[in-house]
């Protein structure tokens, strides 16, 4: 009786005594739902046992997570979840969650990663045989790309090829590739383009006739072209005729470029000034003379060239 005195029970409307069920059947399943969730780890190889890193790894197609560089994951799931696995060149793969806390999963290479056809500079060989470094895109991820050249579809496309833009301008931008960074720092090596083996401006193509673009980025890949290949070597292999019907593709696309950030400048005369002081500490002698530093003063000059 003094316990029920102490929680004032007299004082509780019978309306409220009807939710009491309701609240201690809210905590019973409340702690269901926390005893069920666990966290899981486990390790991701591939078929020779090695750890494979960046390995996606989501939870009913929902909460994602990748594994380390050795392989490792750990995530929060459920009796009964889905645990999925998927890695580049590699085939996805699904997992039930049981009463067993370590899921360790290993990913088999797919079909079409084994068997890939490779141009190399003496033929085509399977991507699984080859010892040097190449990267391979196909023609397809190229051709979806909204870019007006095939230089600037390569752009974050393949390892080790950095696209370099020069200018802003339409149809001028002034695309380069280098092959594994800069080979030197006095003057950077060319990138050596061959278009069905033949020496060619990549950007003269259209990229829906591409087929595939090979990369060789080492010298063991390059080696068949000497001293040419010192900057790396691009092969290009486009399309050819196929029999069947016909078909006619059309594909159409805007863009518009904005500078980000365009920078305040001063007006003509005060810049002038600038430079010619930095002129005449660096050199002793000014940039303008007198005559010309008066051009500024005249009112039929523009004020505000730049």
């Amino acid at each position: 009786m003094n316990v029920l005195k102490a929680c004032n029970v007299r004082n509780i409307s019978p309306g409220k005594w009807r939710l009491l069920p309701l609240l201690v059947l809210s905590l019973f399943f409340n702690s269901i739902a926390f005893s069920q969730a666990k966290t899981l780890q486990g390790t991701v190889s591939d078929s020779l046992g090695l750890p494979l890193s960046r390995v996606s790894v989501s939870v009913n197609n929902t909460s994602r997570t990748t594994t380390d560089s050795k392989g490792n994951y750990s995530v929060n799931a459920s009796k009964g979840d889905r645990l999925g696995f998927s890695f580049s060149g590699y085939g996805d793969q699904r997992v039930v969650v049981g009463e067993s806390n370590t899921i360790n999963v290993t990913l088999q290479l797919t079909s079409q990663t084994i068997d890939a056809v490779v141009v190399v500079g003496y033929g085509t060989q399977k991507k699984v045989n080859l010892s040097g470094a190449v990267a391979v895109v196909s023609g397809k991820e190229i051709s979806n790309r909204p870019v007006a050249n095939v230089t600037g579809a390569l752009q974050g496309v393949l390892p080790g090829v950095t696209v370099l833009r020069g200018s802003g301008k339409p149809g001028a931008e002034g695309y380069g590739i280098r092959i594994r960074g800069f080979g030197t720092t006095e003057s950077p090596l060319n990138t050596l383009v061959l278009v069905d083996g033949i020496e060619q401006d990549i950007n003269l193509l259209d990229p829906a006739d591409i087929e595939s673009i090979s990369v060789l980025k080492d010298a063991s890949a390059s080696a068949i072209y000497g001293a040419r290949a010192a900057g790396g070597v691009i092969l290009v292999t486009t399309k050819q005729g196929k029999a069947g019907k016909t078909a006619i593709n059309f594909n159409t696309y805007y863009g518009v470029n904005i500078t980000a950030r365009q920078p305040e400048r001063l007006d003509s005369w005060d810049e002038q000034i600038l430079i010619d002081e930095a002129r005449f500490n660096a050199t002793g002698a000014k940039e303008f003379n007198d005559e010309q530093m008066e051009w500024l003063r005249n009112p039929n000059f523009s004020y505000r060239p730049n």
